[in-house]
């Protein structure tokens, strides 16, 4: 998936202020999956922001695993 993905989740999130930051920090699918809290600290300063990012990776996470378990 390309930074276009990361831009669509982010939109369909309601977090499309975020695109910018995670593009010039080069935040690929590849990345978020791999996210720990401290870095999305540096990327999201906001704690509600953060909350909703890391509810809607949660869930992104849970698809990809049901997904690669068939």
């Amino acid at each position: 998936m390309a930074d276009a993905d990361i831009a669509d989740m982010l939109k369909a999130w309601g977090l499309e202020q975020y695109i910018d930051v995670f593009q010039n920090e080069g935040i690929d699918i590849t990345c978020l999956n791999i996210l720990t809290e401290d870095m999305m600290k540096e990327l999201v300063p906001k704690i509600g922001h953060r909350a909703k990012i890391k509810a809607n990776v949660d869930e992104w996470r849970k698809l990809l695993d049901l997904t690669n378990d068939t």
